[in-house]
């Protein structure tokens, strides 16, 4: 039962390679292996103690209570004892991975004298402490990598050791007991995979991805292989060949129904309404060297398991004699952060800036970098001088659009926290950027391992607790509602213990969830919960921005007057100037800058859209919303990058302030409406401008 019981997520790498780890089969599967694996090893564990002691009554009753006693000792004392450690001992990973391994000797120790199979101690230590250490945190990548590079290779060399290639060859008796092995295993795993298909209401891709995922026989079978063979002798060699043929077997099966019908779900994902974050881009301005591991830790735990996209850490020095200074204790502060996300496996490139204005130069940076997300620390403290002229959060806040969170962190580790408390005022569920910002606080708690408790008005519960369930992430969500918003002090006073993060969902001033009370809670919150990471949530303005500015879809961002037929001459340059001049007339200085920004690293934003059509697109400030140029050459144009010439020269310039996900729109619409070779020979032979806005409009509505 142990041995065909259990499994190993084997094919688990091609399934996040294919991006399905979140798919609901996937996250059932890997749930379902948690319960299977800790069953395969209560039944290791009674064997172990049946074949080591007596099977009288009094043995029963002393293993029982040895068992729940051990138990209990793992799944409640190593968590606290684990937050206690990760609270007082900071910033230092030599320290906690070595903790971590104490812990998981010690438990392997009390599992051997308790009568259990050590590997069964290793395996609760794993359990219980796994929640304290976030996936994409330094600490996780350590024990990935010790895990990967020294224990599993070692594991399997010692079970390697044990096989005997001239048994393998020389008894049928090995061959049947892998047969039958395999026939056990395939068989209840099919049937396991096809009964959870239809209970749950999968598809048939689903269930056979369930299938494949749950076949491969690894790291549980020849643990428990290994015990039966090595310290029980109740397996001879004859058995643990047929052990290594069924993982043979099964790992080769696995792997293949898995990539095979992985593929169809993420076919059949890409026609669903999926949200996922295709262009995060996060920037963590640092200015305080004591909070900066905490801010990078919340920003790798909110960035997206799918984004490729590196973390941004910005220093913002302020101009004037003692800048040099300022700029060396700012790279002091970035070298820190870069080993940090590093460590974590995650792609970081740091960013300076010098500037007057502190909140100016940080606002520069997330323009020049199309910054989606900011996450910025805060002491807490409102001096009389920012009460008159603003802080530089008050001055970031309403000058960006991004998604703001702003973390007011204490001593201990962001990893400690055991709940998030999410306050969110009435109309906050009708703010633009509300489903995005959840969506980060969701994903900030799935990776801590806590779940939700939302503080909100009663008039408001049900449709805020509908909205945030209907986001992902899936966590748990328990909702606590207030008769009326005065009472918010006094039931945070009730609910919230010292190793809760309070998040506050804000929003900046004139907003419709905006009042003069809201405003000055960040202040009351820090000050009353002193001993709390609180952090305050003001959600992204980029899509009211983008309603408000919102072009019109009929004409493609085209107008007669950016179309310039018939140009007499072959040099990119001197197409690219012509163009310009029909729409920027008498304004030669604007012509100029926007030639030197096309022609900047031309090939890196040179796109060939078809045979004969080229399109360059920048962002630029010159411009208010996205506008299309176009320009036909006689003699054909020599793109830089691109072997043959184009007769097709077409421009997208966007606002500089205008987020990615506009101009990626309007590049998709015109790559699916002008890239058609039909499209392409009806526009070289077009008479005249309003004849190619005619072929546009066309090609749009038909797109």
């Amino acid at each position: 039962g142990s041995i065909v019981g259990s499994h190993t997520l084997l094919a688990y790498p091609i399934a996040k390679r294919l991006g399905i780890t979140r798919n609901r089969a996937v996250t059932t599967t890997m749930g379902g292996t948690i319960v299977a694996d800790t069953l395969a090893l209560g039944v290791l564990a009674a064997v172990v103690a049946i074949t080591l002691g007596d099977v009288s009554v009094g043995f029963w009753v002393q293993f029982i209570v040895m068992l729940l006693l051990y138990a209990t000792v793992i799944i409640v004392g190593l968590p606290i004892i684990g937050r206690w450690f990760f609270r007082n001992v900071q910033n230092s990973g030599d320290a906690d991975f070595v903790f971590l391994l104490v812990m998981l000797f010690a438990s392997a120790v009390l599992s051997e004298l308790v009568g259990l199979a050590p590997i069964i101690g290793a395996f609760l230590a794993g359990l219980t402490l796994n929640r304290l250490v976030p996936d994409n945190s330094p600490l996780m990548s350590r024990v990935q990598f010790v895990g990967e590079a020294l224990f599993i290779p070692f594991f399997l060399l010692s079970v390697g050791m044990l096989v005997d290639f001239r048994v393998l060859f020389g008894s049928l008796e090995l061959w049947g007991l892998a047969l039958t092995f395999a026939a056990l295993v395939l068989v209840g795993k099919l049937l396991a995979a096809k009964l959870s298909q239809w209970a749950f209401g999968y598809r048939a891709s689903e269930g056979w991805t369930m299938y494949g995922l749950t076949v491969p026989q690894a790291a549980a079978t020849l643990a428990v292989t290994l015990i039966g063979f090595d310290q029980l002798q109740l397996f001879d060699e004859v058995a643990v060949n047929a052990v290594v043929l069924l993982i043979l077997i099964t790992c080769v099966i696995g792997p293949v129904l898995v990539e095979r019908f992985g593929r169809q779900i993420a076919l059949e994902s890409e026609q669903e309404d999926v949200e996922i974050d295709t262009t995060q881009r996060i920037m963590v301005p640092l200015a305080n060297p004591a909070n900066a591991p905490g801010l990078m830790d919340i920003a790798l735990m909110i960035r997206s398991a799918d984004s490729s996209e590196p973390i941004y850490p910005l220093t913002v020095a302020r101009d004037g004699p003692d800048v040099q200074t300022q700029v060396t204790a700012g790279e002091k502060i970035l070298s820190h952060a870069v080993l940090h996300a590093t460590a974590a496996g995650v792609p970081v490139l740091p960013v300076t800036r010098v500037d007057l204005n502190i909140a100016n130069g940080i606002h520069r940076a997330v323009r020049e970098r199309r910054i989606s997300t900011l996450v910025i620390g805060w002491n807490g403290i409102v001096t009389t001088r920012q009460r008159f002229l603003g802080s530089i959060l008050d001055q970031l806040i309403q000058n960006t659009q991004q998604l703001v969170m702003i973390c007011r962190l204490v001593d201990a580790p962001v990893a400690t926290t055991r709940r998030i408390v999410l306050v969110v005022p009435r109309f906050a569920e009708r703010e633009p950027g509300f489903a995005d910002a959840v969506r980060q606080i969701k994903r900030l708690a799935k990776q801590l391992g806590t779940r939700i408790v939302l503080v909100t008005p009663q008039v408001a519960e049900e449709r805020v607790e509908k909205a945030i369930e209907e986001i992902k992430p899936k966590v748990t969500v328990e909702a606590v509602s207030l008769a009326t918003w005065s009472q918010l002090t006094r039931t945070l006073d009730d609910e919230t213990a010292g190793d809760d993060m309070i998040v506050l969902m804000s929003s900046r001033s004139g907003r419709i969830s905006w009042t003069a009370e809201n405003a000055r809670l960040p202040q009351r919150l820090s000050a009353r919960f002193n001993r709390n990471h609180v952090v305050m949530v003001y959600p992204s303005e980029i899509l009211r921005a983008k309603e408000a500015r919102k072009p019109s879809q009929s004409h493609l961002y085209f107008d007669v007057n950016r179309i310039v037929l018939d140009i007499d001459c072959d040099h990119l340059d001197d197409v690219v100037r012509e163009i310009l001049h029909s729409a920027f007339k008498g304004e030669a200085g604007v012509r100029e800058s926007l030639r030197q920004t096309l022609m900047r690293n031309v090939e890196q934003f040179a796109m060939e859209l078809a045979p004969g059509m080229v399109l360059l697109h920048r962002h630029v400030p010159y411009v208010k919303e996205p506008q299309v140029f176009l320009g036909r050459s006689v003699t054909g144009i020599r793109v830089p990058g691109i072997q043959e010439p184009a007769q097709l020269l077409i421009v997208l310039l966007s606002p500089a302030d205008a987020p990615p996900e506009e101009h990626l729109q309007a590049l998709s619409v015109i790559a699916k409406s002008l890239s058609r070779a039909d499209q392409v020979e009806r526009i070289l032979t077009a008479r005249k401008p309003e004849d190619v806005m005619t072929l546009v409009a066309d090609a749009t509505s038909s797109a």
